[in-house]
Order: C-alpha cells, then structure tokens, then sequence
C-alpha cells in the first residue's frame, strides 16, 4: 500500500509539471495594476538585458533571512496591525548574531505590513550603522480572480500572496525582473490561487564583484501531504526554468515549506538518515541545499532532535553560514538541549498564549513581550539566515 501511494504522489509530482497553464507570471502591485521592477524608482531595471556578475575576484556574499512573521492576521487583523512589539522583536532577533546585515529579507504571512516591517527594520541600530535601508521589492496582494490555477479550484476564487520580498537598497543595486508562481492554496477553508513572489537582484558589496541573485519566498497554503508536495515541486521547478535564462544567478527558495523534510508524524523528531519526503528529495535531486542542515546537522545548533521543521531557505550556490532560531520554540527540541539562556518559549502553551494576544488584544503584554529586558514573541515560527556565495 505505501509504495502504490509513493508511485500515485510521484506520478502526481510529475503530472504537474506537465500542466498547461502558465506556471510564470509577472507579479502585479498590491492594487492589481501593472508589474513593476521593484517599489523603489532608483531600483529598477533600465532595460530588458540583465548583465552577470563578473568571475574574476572576489564575489559578493549574500545574506538572506527567512521568517514567516504571521502578521495581518485574518481573525483580527485591524488589531494585530495596529501592534508593533512583535515586529520589534523579529528585528532585534534578526540582527542579533550576524555582523553582516541582511541583504534580503523573504517574508510569510504578511497581509499588508510589509510596509510595517520595512520601518522597524529601518530604525534598528545595526541597520542605521550599516547605512541599510530596506524596501520593498514584491508587496503582498489579495484579490479576486478566476481561471485556472493549479490544484482544485472553483470558477471564481481568492488570488493571495502573502509572501513579500524586502531588499537592503545599500546592497541590492537593481530589481530587474520580478513575478510569481501560482499554486493551489487554501485558508480557513477557502480555495484559490496563492501566489509564491520572487526577484531577480544584483547585490554589490564592496569591493566584490557584484553578485546576481533569483531569491523567492514562498508560503505553501494546502492541507495535504500529497498537495503541498505538488506545490512546492511547481515553484521549484518553475524558478529552475527562469533562472536557465541567467546561469549565473545565485538561487535560493526561502520560506514556510508546510511540510517536514523527514517522513513520519509532524512531532517526529528529525534525524540523519531519515526517509526524505518526495518534495525534499525533488529539490535535493535538481541540486538544492538545505542551508541550515548542511551546516549544523547534530549539536546545540543543529536539525537532529528538532520536531516540526517546516521552515527552510534552499540554495543551489554555496552556503557559508547559516542559522535558524532553534531554540525559540524550545518544546520541539528533543536532543541537544537547548542553552536555557537561548530559551525563548518552552511551552507550547505558552506561545499559543501568547499568539492569542497579539491577534486578539493588540499587544502581547507581560511575557510575550518582556522579559529579562529582551522582547519575546515575534511569531509562532523561527527564523531562518544563511550566508550564500
């Protein structure tokens, strides 16, 4: 039985690169308007022929965070917007660790404070220091359409992208092309169309030769093992087929996968030589890298013994550091304790507790905000980095 149920999900996975509807399209802003190269004017493309870094010297690294920040909620969102606590702690944990500032920031779950995000991360110190300044290169948008889309789907239907990609304009030189893939999705029951943004960048550095780089955030929407697969095999393979155009160009895929990497129940702990799930091994198989895994596997900063990873930053380039907020949902660990001072919730409860605030009140109050002088709660998934070359 589990290896005719393996056949039919392959045989599915491979089906739906072979669906006839446009896999590619150009992503239009919030308002459903035109496509644009990016919301900074000074940013975009002068013309259709993007110029590859060059191969002599040394080459730009680039540092990319992932977070899915659950902000905009749909239960309350007036109220979750109008509360900024959260958004100040995502961006302390941000800048944290690395003394090198994000060159991009690929986030989940943001229905209209990505704009929000942006200000915070402006007046953190290490990005005034740095002279970052961060925009807004895909916004999120949420509107109706009909039409095909890929997966079960009505005749009219809710388009959403609440995925947004924000750039580092000291760093990121130019948003050349910008679009997104279209998967099925579905949320609190409703079917439609999710759409999975990504860019086409060149970061400098420096003296460093300027590097090109297709970076995509994605947020997989459906309810099923056998659909999430579907879906992110058709954004990894559809970002593959756009970036033939520019050999050259550093890819990464970050964001909420929705799926664990190993088989088995979510509370699974991960190890190292589990059965991979087939999207996994699709994207291991066209040459990704897990960036967090293939740097920390076992140890106070690695894979082994984590519960429900869901969050991943893949890359086909070289991964120089990476990093993933392990210990902020410290109940999933279940090998290599964490250090208690890296413990940021070790109850389940309690950051669902806190999650309840943030949605339903406005703020998180007591805890969920303060505690030993470091604001806590910034979301209900870790943070990802990595450091690509």
């Amino acid at each position: 039985m589990r290896l005719a149920m393996r056949l039919i999900l392959m045989s599915t996975l491979v089906a739906a690169l072979a669906v006839g509807s446009p896999l590619l399209v150009p992503a239009p802003p919030a308002d459903g308007t035109a496509a644009a190269a990016g919301s900074n004017p000074a940013m975009r493309a002068n013309g259709s022929t993007v110029r590859h870094a060059s191969a002599a010297g040394a080459t730009t690294q680039v540092m990319v965070v992932s977070a899915n920040v659950r902000e905009g909620s749909r239960a309350r969102r007036s109220r979750d917007l109008r509360d900024g606590d959260d958004l100040e702690s995502f961006t302390r944990r941000v800048f944290a660790r690395d003394a090198k500032v994000p060159d991009v920031v690929l986030l989940q779950e943001v229905r209209g404070s990505a704009s929000a995000a942006v200000q915070v991360l402006n007046q953190h110190p290490s990005a005034r220091r740095s002279s970052a300044r961060y925009v807004v290169a895909v916004e999120p948008s949420r509107r109706p359409g009909d039409g095909r889309c890929d997966g079960p789907r009505k005749k009219r239907h809710e388009i959403l992208r609440d995925s947004a990609i924000v750039v580092n304009s000291a760093t990121v030189s130019k948003v050349h092309q910008s679009g997104v893939v279209r998967t099925w999705g579905n949320w609190f029951g409703e079917h439609g169309c999710a759409e999975q943004p990504w860019a086409l960048i060149t970061v400098r550095d420096g003296n460093a030769a300027p590097r090109l780089a297709r970076v995509a955030s994605a947020h997989i929407a459906p309810s099923r093992i056998m659909l999430k697969s579907r879906a992110i095999v058709r954004t990894a393979h559809a970002l593959e087929r756009q970036n033939r155009r520019t050999p050259s160009a550093l890819l990464a895929l970050g964001g909420d996968l929705n799926l664990t990497r190993c088989q088995g129940a979510p509370r699974t702990p991960e190890t190292a030589g589990c059965r991979v799930r087939l999207a996994h091994r699709y994207l291991l198989d066209q040459g990704f890298v897990d960036a967090v895994r293939s740097r920390h596997l076992r140890g106070a900063d690695g894979v082994v013994g984590v519960q429900r990873r869901i969050d991943f930053l893949y890359t086909t380039d070289q991964v120089r550091g990476s990093w993933f907020d392990r210990c902020y949902r410290a109940f999933d660990v279940a090998a290599y304790p964490c250090d208690p001072a890296e413990v940021r919730f070790a109850n389940v409860k309690r950051i669902r507790r806190c999650q309840h605030q943030v949605t339903v009140v406005g703020r998180p109050g007591g805890k969920c905000s303060i505690d030993r002088g470091y604001p806590r709660y910034y979301s209900d998934h870790p943070i990802v980095r990595a450091l690509l070359s």
